[in-house]
């Protein structure tokens, strides 16, 4: 991840994380075999919210009322350190930070280990979390209390004006005053993982590409062939600070025929290197790159532009500058500016050219 997202502090709309912890913490996980469940059990704007959705003929899906009740039944029947395991996974399932830098003891519980614990409410929560983020949260009666994602969208690019994908470099992100906006992308995949499906720490607008085409449900801290934990940069890490270092080095000298095979990428840190392998890993980024720099309408052209457009510039142009000094100038204009029109990629670009003596 180039660099990371400014998180938005408050919204309205994180109220509906707030009720779904006191559901599962104070409702579910304290539930006692001598009390069955009414819904005077729910803390009251949830009651209300639960009540509205199940009396409403338009909603023709009972998203809460049924389910919430299910799964206090099947609470019921556990013992005290199994409500306590759960509400231990919850808590680490929704500390995203934590999870991605494998620290604080923090644990990841997926799905998987909930069926083996018990399949009914394995089968009942995969539902239920999905259903919060696809429907739940989009129903007006809900959003005239907590507000619209696409409210949230909004201040979020407005805060984070860069317009540009940041797992990517490459890609613009909608800004507020378009029509439609980018998709928030579950960082850790919501098939995977229970309890954060609408947890905004677990949710960042990404670029369609980077979504839809290279992370797709691949999950982000653990290995998919080893099954080995492993770090991830969290979207959100606005306070510390890393530096990521991408050198090229082309194996074939003659531009005008370089090919994605010919260009090798190579992807530091010197602070946080395993974040960078996933990173590049998840969102496929050699690849991209690779793609860039070999492209007509990029890594060709700019190669045109430090060498035959400088050579029909007037001579008191080239009075005031040198070729190597046009491109360095190039470089350090594309510098200025990283992320618009991959300029991080051509001023790499451009340094490898001249390192190599292909200009």
């Amino acid at each position: 991840m180039l660099f990371p997202y400014q998180y938005i502090e408050n919204h309205d709309i994180y109220t509906l994380q707030e009720w779904m912890d006191d559901l599962f913490l104070n409702v579910w996980c304290t539930a006692n075999p001598e009390v069955d469940y009414d819904i005077d059990l729910l803390p009251q704007d949830l009651k209300e919210i639960t009540l509205a959705i199940f009396y409403d003929a338009r909603i023709t899906t009972d998203y809460l009322y049924g389910p919430i009740e299910r799964v206090y039944n099947i609470f019921q029947g556990f013992d005290q350190p199994t409500k306590d395991l759960l509400a231990q996974a919850y808590r680490d399932n929704n500390n995203v930070f934590d999870l991605c830098k494998q620290q604080n003891g923090c644990t990841p519980y997926v799905y998987a280990t909930l069926q083996t614990l018990n399949e009914p409410l394995k089968n009942e929560l995969i539902t239920f979390y999905k259903s919060l983020f696809t429907s739940v949260i989009h129903l007006k009666v809900v959003q005239d209390k907590i507000g619209t994602i696409d409210d949230h969208y909004d201040q979020f690019v407005t805060t984070n004006d860069e317009r540009k994908c940041p797992f990517c470099g490459l890609n613009s992100i909608k800004g507020p005053n378009r029509t439609v906006r980018d998709a928030y992308d579950h960082y850790l995949p919501k098939d995977i993982y229970p309890f954060n499906s609408i947890n905004f720490k677990n949710l960042a607008p990404m670029c369609h590409e980077c979504n839809s085409s290279h992370k797709l449900r691949q999950d982000p801290i653990t290995n998919p062939l080893t099954h080995v934990r492993r770090n991830a940069f969290f979207p959100y890490d606005w306070d510390n600070e890393y530096e990521i270092n991408i050198d090229l080095t082309f194996n074939n000298p003659d531009v005008n025929t370089l090919s994605e095979n010919d260009v090798i990428v190579n992807l530091t840190s010197p602070t946080h290197q395993q974040e960078v392998d996933t990173w590049r890993e998840v969102f496929g980024i050699e690849e991209r790159y690779k793609e860039k720099c070999a492209s007509k309408t990029d890594g060709k052209y700019w190669y045109v532009q430090a060498t035959d457009e400088y050579d029909n510039y007037p001579e008191n142009v080239k009075e005031i500058f040198t070729q190597s000094e046009w491109i360095q100038k190039m470089i350090n204009e594309a510098n200025r500016n990283k992320y618009s029109a991959g300029n991080f990629i051509k001023a790499k670009y451009l340094e490898t050219c001249v390192n190599m003596g292909i200009i």
